[in-house]
């Protein structure tokens, strides 16, 4: 095929990326490399689609590859940073973000990224110096203002005059993206909450959310109805007697814990928390079992997800469990080390999950629901539904109608741990989670805010403090403009019931 007909593929490739249709761009790149399999801008822009769609091993192994062949572009470099972030490789992320810096042109948006990954790394002063060259070289970086203002929140940093006033003229500015108008009235939020002033704060954040999902695209938005239906076929499938009748299992390993719940229910924390004890480790939020359900197990079984289980054999799901268990073990070769996936949405997974690991231990976090949905709104924490009222509520509604099917069907499988518990009476709480692990009390487990290593979620600032109680009524200041939300839960409970389960 002549290099013409190889550059007419990768067009096609581009436009069909650009336009937000994956699985043709994938394909038409995966043609190119099978004509010319050195093609450094296909295997890039493959790694770009896997970084996008969470599959973080596959993206750094191709943009790595990518960088092989063609070494000289700044931004691949950056690419390849976030990559490696995702993977919790945090030294090489940082060699790669520096690497790119050393490359001509310099962008504020890579010293931002730097220093992103400087605060997950807890290097607070190096990470407000890659900040602050960030806005001197880009005044318009909207994203270093909101991550400096949350740091103003969370009693971290001060905002300077000069840095005030380009913020306010930021905000007057009608030529910004809608990206950068979220990021500013996020900033803006944070800066006046830390001023007391909630009503003027509650209207950024309002302004704030109304951008942010302006900027999603067709096939990101929350979909309600897709959703509902997804839980139909999932509670048509999973019975008492489909558990009963399909006995076939994975693996026996207890190694495997899943953390699962909805958004800002101290996921972060009792992760956190547990990973301080010498024999759990914590691999942050994979997306391992979300990619057996929707493409591994599919495609060894024609079928579709939940269906396909119907025929998985011991011998297929045996085969999955010992791929999941190899992604996760890395450089903990005992047995006995416990491994931590906090991966909150994959409460929806839980009937695949007890398929492969009938013995792993499964927590599942709850927090009141309007401190959790709230906490969603006011914070920037990149899912569909949390930039609407009617959304959060909706996706409380699925949460909570998968979890009463997981608790009918699998009863006494998932421990329930409450967030106003774990902050007011820690200990008990914790010590009755390791016993759910097969773990005992270890006193090291108090200093757990002092690790050293990263925390990439938003709850990245308060778990490297001790425990307060802070944000149990974080959201009551706001009470007079959330009944909307009061009303939505209310109505969800009315018809499910108030959500019970004790801690344990």
């Amino acid at each position: 095929m002549t290099n013409q007909a190889t550059e007419a593929l990768l067009h096609q490739a581009i436009q069909a990326h650009q336009r937000g249709a994956i699985d043709s761009a994938q394909q038409f790149y995966q043609q190119v490399l099978s004509i010319q399999p050195e093609h450094a801008l296909a295997r890039r822009n493959l790694g770009l689609i896997a970084l996008q769609t969470g599959f973080y091993q596959e993206a750094a192994a191709l943009l790595q590859s990518a960088i092989h062949l063609q070494s000289d572009i700044g931004n691949w470099h950056g690419e390849l940073g976030q990559a490696l972030r995702r993977c919790h490789r945090l030294q090489a992320a940082e060699q790669s973000f520096r690497q790119a810096l050393a490359m001509p042109p310099v962008t504020a948006h890579t010293h931002y990224l730097l220093g992103d990954l400087l605060l997950d790394m807890h290097r607070m002063d190096e990470a407000i110096s890659c900040f602050q060259q960030s806005l001197a070289l880009d005044p318009r970086m909207t994203q270093v203002y909101a991550a400096l203002a949350f740091l103003v929140s969370t009693g971290d940093y001060v905002f300077s005059q000069a840095e005030q006033q380009q913020l306010e003229d930021l905000l007057l500015d009608q030529s910004l993206a809608d990206q950068q108008i979220s990021a500013l009235h996020f900033a803006k939020a944070n800066l006046l909450h830390h001023q007391y002033d909630y009503d003027q704060a509650f209207m950024h954040f309002c302004t704030a959310n109304e951008a942010k999902r302006r900027t999603h695209a067709p096939w990101e938005r929350f979909d309600l109805q897709q959703q509902q239906n997804t839980l139909q076929h999932h509670q048509q499938m999973f019975t008492s007697d489909f558990f009963t009748t399909h006995k076939q299992r994975g693996s026996d390993s207890r190694q495997p814990v899943f953390i699962v719940g909805l958004l800002r229910t101290g996921t972060t924390m009792l992760e956190r928390v547990l990973a301080a004890h010498p024999l759990v480790s914590a691999r942050g939020e994979l997306t391992d079992m979300r990619r057996i359900a929707q493409s591994r197990l599919p495609k060894r079984l024609n079928s579709h997800y939940p269906q396909c289980l119907l025929s998985a054999d011991d011998r297929i799901l045996g085969s999955e469990a010992e791929w999941y268990l190899s992604r996760i073990r890395q450089h903990d070769v005992s047995t006995e080390i416990r491994i931590i996936n906090k991966m909150p949405a994959d409460f929806q997974l839980l009937g695949m999950m007890h398929m492969l690991f009938p013995n792993a231990a499964v927590i599942h976090t709850v927090r009141e629901p309007i401190a959790c949905l709230w906490s969603c709104f006011s914070r920037d924490v990149h899912a569909r539904f949390s930039n609407d009222f009617p959304d959060l509520v909706g996706m409380y509604r699925i949460y909570r109608q998968y979890m009463a099917l997981w608790n009918k069907c699998l009863p006494q499988r998932v421990f329930t741990v409450r967030y106003e518990q774990l902050v007011t009476d820690f200990q008990p709480v914790v010590s009755a989670t390791l016993a759910h692990m097969k773990l005992q009390w270890d006193a090291r487990i108090l200093q757990f805010h002092q690790a050293s290593d990263a925390v990439n979620t938003p709850s990245r600032m308060q778990v490297r403090k001790p425990v307060h109680r802070d944000a149990i009524a974080s959201w009551k200041p706001y009470a007079r403009h959330l009944q909307p939300l009061l009303d939505g839960i209310a109505e969800v409970d009315a018809e499910l019931g108030v959500y019970a389960a004790d801690t344990g």
